[in-house]
């Protein structure tokens, strides 16, 4: 049995992108999802900075969260339609699951060693 992957493009940590990605549908993609994902991040950080709790940092991603959830039960997909809305919700599951991986004592510490805040340029790399 023989196993074939193809990759339209790859995005590295220092953003050069790899790759056709003739429609630039990747970058677009990822950049979306990075900006969306900082953007919940920095949220998380900025209540904890201001003294709030962990729980209460995390409490405006739970809620979007708990949202999603009753649209779906009740049968009204929340915007899935819309990619912007799409990468928002993908990304407050990332966080909240990264929340979840770790005591909360540690969270603090964790987000503002770790966490990349600085806006991500995607560039393409130039062939050699």
């Amino acid at each position: 049995m023989d196993l074939q992957i193809e990759l339209d493009a790859a995005i590295f940590d220092d953003g050069s992108l790899i790759g056709p990605d003739e429609q630039n549908v990747v970058a677009e993609n990822f950049g979306e999802y990075v900006r969306v994902t900082q953007d919940w991040y920095q949220g998380v950080i900025d209540a904890l900075h201001a003294g709030r709790s962990v729980e209460e940092a995390f409490s405006a991603i739970e809620q979007f969260l708990a949202e999603i959830v009753r649209h779906l039960r009740s049968g009204r997909p929340p915007g899935r339609e819309n990619p912007l809305e799409r990468w928002k919700h993908q990304a407050a599951a990332d966080v909240a699951r990264w929340r979840r991986k770790y005591p909360e004592p540690e969270i603090p510490k964790l987000l503002d060693q770790h966490i990349r805040l600085e806006p991500f340029v995607i560039h393409r790399r130039q062939a050699k």
